[in-house]
C-alpha cells in the first residue's frame, strides 16, 4: 500500500509544486514513511517532521509535554519560522517566548 500512496502523493506534489513557496510535513509513523518515499520519488528536498534527533519541547508554560506530538511540534514551527522574513521571524519568536516555550535544540 505504501508505494501506491507514495506515488499518489508524489504526483500531487509534482503537479502542484508551483502553488507552494515551501513544503514540509509533520507526519509520523507509517504516514511519515509514505511521505519520505514520496519525497524520494519527486526528487524534491522537503523536510518530513518529526525527526528523532530534532528539537523537542521540554516545557510549555507550567505544563510538561507528555505525548510525542506535544514534544516535537516545535520542529515544524522552527522550520516555518526559518522561511519567514526577519521581521516576521522576530514576531514568531516573540510569540513562542510569550507562550513560555522551552525546547532543547536537538542533535546537529
Amino acid at each position: 500500500m505504501k508505494p501506491v500512496l507514495a506515488d499518489r502523493l508524489a504526483r500531487y506534489v509534482t503537479t502542484h509544486r508551483a502553488s507552494y513557496d515551501h513544503i514540509a510535513t509533520f507526519t509520523g509513523g507509517n504516514y511519515g514513511d509514505v511521505l519520505r518515499a514520496a519525497r524520494d520519488v519527486t526528487g524534491l528536498d522537503f523536510p518530513v517532521f518529526p525527526t528523532a534527533k530534532g528539537p523537542r519541547v521540554v516545557r510549555l508554560g507550567d505544563s510538561v509535554p507528555r505525548t510525542y506530538w506535544e514534544k516535537h511540534w516545535i520542529q515544524l514551527c522552527l522550520q516555518i519560522i526559518a522561511w519567514l522574513d526577519p521581521a516576521r521571524q522576530a514576531q514568531a519568536r516573540a510569540r513562542l517566548e510569550a507562550l513560555d516555550v522551552e525546547y532543547e535544540p536537538g542533535a546537529p
